[in-house]
């Protein structure tokens, strides 16, 4: 398993220095750069007869590449790689706490191709190591983490007929020796669409997710869907509805929403909204309904009205060892509502209730 995770996080890197060593003519760098600094800090404090100090450094070296292959059209990339380091030294009294950290961005490469065709790729590997190690007086500790990472995305572009399409996959993994080992390895799959055509629109997105604890010996896996959609019957009158689902260990969830909101004339206006939720767990069940309403009027430019009035009934059932107990519950909720507001000279005024 390990190896497979090391051999994707090299390929990009390896097909980028194919392709380059056997297209001289056509590959060229763009840019390549680079930056070193240094930081150092000094303190030293004396209070009473405590005399305390404290030494920090902290040294960056980074170098930056960007180029192209053929066309940036068709194939452009971005690569970076960056050390920091962390040294600290301090004392206070008889006690002491020293610290070296660094963190080395092994590479971070992103790969962009065909991003004017219907069809574009971006590739990204990344890769970077962080070791600290600690002494407070005579209590050491050590730790060492690395993190490995891939992304590849395919998205629709210009495609008359079809929907703006995206897909993609990442797998992550994160290890770490020392006192607290762990190794936590991750793979996430998404898609969405989203299109628009005169006065309607719409887009939806899913994703899976799977996690695994290698030193726990657990997996999990969380999955979701999310739509959102929209017309406007004229230019007074739009619907809006949205819905959503989700599923992790032990629990899931669906609500949806729908809400009309028109204009009747200069003066009126109205908007009703209507959810719903249901959810589930290991031990309980829940499911809800509301509806609501809200009229404006409006009298002129500095007086408005409103009233708005919701309901909400829920239903949870929770089971104690076969045990089900219902509890039932219903909310009501009514109010109005005045503004006045107006511009004297430089001044305005507003207050409502």
């Amino acid at each position: 398993m390990t190896r497979r995770y090391f051999a994707s996080g090299q390929l990009i890197l390896i097909i980028m220095c194919i392709i380059m060593s056997r297209s001289k003519s056509y590959a060229q760098f763009k840019y390549f750069g680079g930056e070193l600094k240094f930081e150092s800090q000094y303190q030293d404090v004396l209070n009473g007869d405590r005399y305390s100090t404290s030494f920090r450094r902290n040294p960056m070296f980074a170098i930056n590449t960007a180029g192209d292959i053929f066309s940036p059209r068709l194939f452009y990339f971005t690569a970076r790689t960056t050390v920091n380091g962390n040294y600290s030294n301090s004392r206070n009294g008889d006690n002491f706490y020293n610290i070296k950290q660094y963190f080395w961005d092994y590479y971070n490469v992103d790969v962009a191709m065909f991003q004017y065709s219907p069809l574009k790729i971006n590739l990204s590997a990344r890769e970077g190591e962080f070791t600290s190690e600690s002494q407070y007086s005579a209590v050491k500790h050590f730790s060492n983490s690395r993190r490995q990472e891939q992304r590849v995305s395919l998205a629709t572009h210009q495609f008359p007929f079809l929907p703006t399409t995206t897909v993609s996959m990442q797998q992550t993994r994160s290890w770490a020796l020392g006192t607290d080992p762990y190794d936590l390895r991750s793979q996430q799959f998404s898609a969405g669409i989203s299109a628009s055509r005169g006065n309607s629109s719409m887009s939806m997105s899913t994703s899976l997710s799977k996690m695994n604890d290698v030193y726990a010996n657990t997996r999990e896996q969380y999955y979701s869907v999310m739509f959102q959609g929209a017309q406007e019957l004229n230019d007074f009158h739009k619907i809006d509805v949205s819905s959503e689902y989700y599923r992790y260990v032990g629990f899931s969830s669906l609500a949806g929403s729908a809400l009309y909101t028109g204009t009747l004339n200069s003066q009126f206006g109205v908007s009703t909204n209507v959810t719903g939720n249901a959810s589930s767990g290991t031990s309980y069940s829940s499911t809800s309904l509301g509806v609501g309403q809200l009229v404006q009027f409006v009298q002129d430019e500095n007086f408005r009205y409103n009233a708005n009035y919701s309901i909400k009934t829920s239903q949870e059932v929770y089971d104690n060892n076969g045990i089900k107990s219902p509890y039932a519950s219903s909310d009501w909720n009514t109010g109005v509502g005045a503004s006045h507001g107006r511009s004297i000279g430089f001044a305005s005024i507003s207050n409502s209730i």
